[in-house]
């Protein structure tokens, strides 16, 4: 149960119309609310049509006054009446409204609604309001442990979930108990004017103190300008005025919400805009009011979702956030509360991850698994995660797992309505663990490479970019010398399976050029056979392509047919498409003037001077005898 006690220092700021629409509002997002008019010298909160009670009824006066006659705490059930929410909707303009009444987003459960009035609206309310002494119930009655009792019985006995407050203006004993005992937050509504200001200042630092002196708890301060003129502020008043606000009261949050005054004569008939204006501005500003108070309750799951949503949207926005100890705080708190909640624990790992905590990252990813192992798509994030503190064995476990967790691709899709935008993503992930596999354990990423339907349905989709990534693999391998690896992975097109040929075999037609030169490296012999093979497989058209086939024509002795292709391909040149392009000499980008300079040095080659591709690094050691 949460406890949210709204208050203005001075009246006509809207307090009990936004308590009403925020009520309304946690209603129709499933939730049990509780809405008490302690506005006892200005009772309001049952004017409201929708809130009214068909016959008098008793409440707060009653329920205080009961307990200081028999110094027990009556039943709170017999103070308080369920609003028909069903009635409520068909109210006045409400029946025709309800069709358009935008669908909550949150629906965990069916959501109820009970009103305490203040008390009976009768001759007699003044005078039983008269006889009770604020001060004496709690210096001689126990008046602290009567309140403590009602929460008890609010949580317990009802059930509640949200119990809003309408609490008095001003300095009162009445405002001090619903501002402090009873709260665990506190709207403070102004119209941002230099009376609201010196008013609210007091107010404040009296609430505020309560988490060092008197009852020991934080106490969750919204501070929300309310009733403000629907008007252009050219001079900057309004913005000034917040600032203002800001800096004497301490303000932490950049943006203070804006509740604007609705300058209509309907105003007179106290509409609930939630309900009967659901689109209006006035009941955006209201929903919005919502979010922002369900996102401090540590109880509220959805409440929950939001606040996190809200922490990444902030880190995504500054270059150089760091989160404070509350908000350290809180995050401990809801890892306490939704420890057996997958969803929550999800999104508080990607968090932990994102902040470079990866060990508080890991800790949720397997919490999560633990408790959702059909999962598999976590696998990849967990992989990734393991890989990054070092952890390549559990990795690679990871990575080979989410790769073979099925072998028709649908069952990995990531959800969304568009199937070529789902089939997108699934092949980023896929091309993501076998990067994550290719640095985690490069035996791991070869037995990847043997799940072969999931790959062969991503790789014939048009425009397949796994196709460069395969090659690009290649290269990569050869650049760094690792010639083994890089054979071992090119092997692999001799022993693939036919479902998966064309991947291995193809890599755009230069899997031998790449085999070739793999054995070159490794033996310190360049193989006629393999260079007349691949030859045949490499394309004539692009100046990279025939530089390589130069290279391959003279491993094969074929002097005249290698100087031919270099020619050509310093020819192709001069449309300067394709560049920068890989070069055969160094197996990296090079640029135009770049590629020219390999290629002369290439023909010099050819022609019988002693030079060897940049790329095989340089002569090994005579072996000692």
């Amino acid at each position: 149960m949460y406890t949210i006690t709204f208050y203005s220092f001075k009246g006509g700021v809207g307090r009990t119309m936004a308590l009403v629409n925020v009520g309304l509002e946690l209603v129709r997002r499933g939730r049990r609310v509780l809405l008490i008019d302690f506005d006892l010298e200005a009772p309001g909160l049952t004017t409201y049509e929708a809130l009214q009670q068909q016959a008098d009824h008793p409440g707060v006066i009653e329920y205080v006054a009961e307990y200081i006659r028999t110094r027990e705490s009556p039943d709170i059930s017999r103070f308080l009446y369920p609003v028909d929410l069903a009635l409520v909707q068909s109210r006045g303009k409400g029946h025709k409204a309800r069709k358009r009444l935008p669908k909550p987003n949150h629906q965990e459960s069916t959501g109820q609604l009970w009103v305490m009035p203040a008390g009976k609206s009768d001759a007699a309310y003044a005078g039983a309001l008269a006889t009770i002494n604020w001060n004496s119930l709690y210096e001689h009655m126990d008046g602290y442990l009567f309140f403590e009792d009602t929460k008890l019985q609010w949580g317990e006995d009802i059930k509640l979930d949200y119990v809003l407050i309408d609490s008095r203006t001003g300095h009162t004993d009445v405002g001090g108990i619903c501002t402090r005992q009873l709260a665990d937050a506190v709207v403070l509504l102004f119209t941002p004017n230099e009376q609201n200001l010196a008013g609210l200042k007091d107010v404040c630092r009296d609430i505020r103190r309560e988490e060092t002196e008197g009852l020991k708890k934080k106490i969750r301060l919204h501070f929300v300008a309310s009733n403000v003129p629907n008007l252009d502020d050219e001079d900057r008043h309004l913005r000034r005025h917040l600032n203002r606000f800001r800096t004497v009261l301490e303000i932490p949050s950049a943006n203070i919400p804006i509740i604007h005054r609705n300058e209509t004569l309907q105003m007179l008939d106290q509409p609930v805009f939630i309900l009967h204006r659901p689109r209006s501005r006035l009941a955006r500003e209201y929903r919005r009011l919502v979010d922002s108070l369900i996102m401090e309750n540590s109880v509220d799951r959805a409440g929950t979702v939001l606040y996190l949503q809200r922490l990444q949207r902030e880190r995504a926005l500054r270059q150089h956030w760091r989160y404070s100890r509350a908000t350290k705080d809180r995050l401990k708190e809801l890892e306490s509360q939704f420890s057996s909640d997958p969803e929550i624990l999800l999104q508080l790992a990607r968090w932990f991850q994102g902040q470079g905590d990866l060990g508080a990252a890991l800790q949720h990813f397997d919490r999560v698994l633990t408790l959702k192992p059909e999962w598999k798509d976590l696998l990849l994030e967990r992989g990734r995660c393991r890989r990054q503190v070092g952890d390549k064995t559990g990795a690679a476990d990871d990575l080979l797992l989410y790769l073979h967790s099925t072998t028709e691709m649908g069952q990995l899709l990531p959800k969304g309505n568009d199937e070529q935008e789902r089939l997108f993503k699934l092949e980023e992930n896929i091309e993501t663990a076998l990067e994550e596999l290719f640095d985690a354990s490069f035996d791991a990423f070869l037995q990847a490479l043997n799940v072969p339907r999931l790959l062969q349905d991503v790789y014939e989709r048009p425009n397949s970019t796994l196709s460069v990534w395969f090659e690009t693999t290649a290269v990569s391998l050869i650049r760094e010398r690792r010639w083994k690896d890089a054979i071992r992975y090119l092997d692999l097109g001799n022993e693939a399976p036919k479902d998966v040929k064309l991947m291995f075999l193809n890599l755009q037609g230069q899997r031998k050029f790449y085999f070739a030169m793999a054995q070159w490296g490794e033996t310190g012999t360049l193989s006629p056979d393999l260079c007349w093979e691949a030859a045949d497989q490499v394309p004539s058209i692009g100046a990279a392509n025939f530089q390589r086939l130069s290279l391959l024509y003279w491993g094969a002795g074929k002097k005249e047919e290698a100087l031919g292709n270099l020619d050509h391909a310093l020819a192709t040149l001069a449309n300067g498409r394709g560049f920068p392009a890989i070069s055969c000499w160094t197996f990296r980008e090079a640029s135009m003037h770049e590629f020219r300079q390999h290629c002369e040095q290439q023909r010099r080659m050819i022609q019988g001077e002693p030079l060897r591709p940049a790329f095989l690094g340089p002569p090994r050691a005579p072996t000692p005898t």
